[in-house]
């Protein structure tokens, strides 16, 4: 289940995915987060790395856009965006999906490769985001569980589990 922790930062990761701030997400959102990482962190846009992350959130969004959007215009509204989080709890699919994702990503901002995400690498990705340095700074502590400074996949993977539960 999402905790309620989890649900702030569903209604959060909302505001920040809809790139084009037309109050929806749609796969334009989604191409435009890719291209706003990989000038972040100095990716090429047409990297493999980046392909696979546009490949998985091609996923991700088809999956979203078909269970979320319940007025069938191809796009997510706030509203379908949080309803649909809560009732698509568990779902195999999306998990999987977003399990993927969220591997590309990280092997995108991993730049040197090294197999784990530095603070800079992390502050350059989130920045694309719009995160503050503090917002930066408390996500960073929270995703690096060992407290080494880094952050590797299974961190971040673990830390996904806390945010949106079993």
């Amino acid at each position: 289940m999402i905790t309620e922790k989890g649900f702030d930062f569903v209604a959060t990761s909302f505001d920040k995915a809809d790139r084009d701030g037309d109050g929806y997400i749609d796969h334009k959102d989604f191409e435009a987060m890719v291209d706003s990482v990989c000038q972040a962190v100095g990716r090429d846009p047409r990297s493999p790395e980046a392909e696979n992350v546009r490949f998985q959130y091609r996923q991700v969004a088809d999956r979203l856009i078909e269970r979320m959007d319940t007025n069938s215009d191809k796009q997510v509204s706030k509203q379908e965006y949080i309803a649909g989080a809560r009732a698509l709890q568990g779902d195999p699919a999306i998990v999987a999906r977003n399990t993927a994702a969220a591997s590309a990503m990280f092997n995108l901002v991993d730049v040197d490769g090294d197999g784990e995400i530095s603070l800079d690498e992390y502050a350059k990705a989130m920045g694309a985001w719009g995160a503050t340095k503090k917002q930066v700074e408390d996500d960073f502590r929270a995703f690096d569980k060992d407290k080494n400074g880094t952050v590797s996949l299974p961190e971040l993977m673990e830390r996904m589990q806390e945010i949106y539960g079993s």
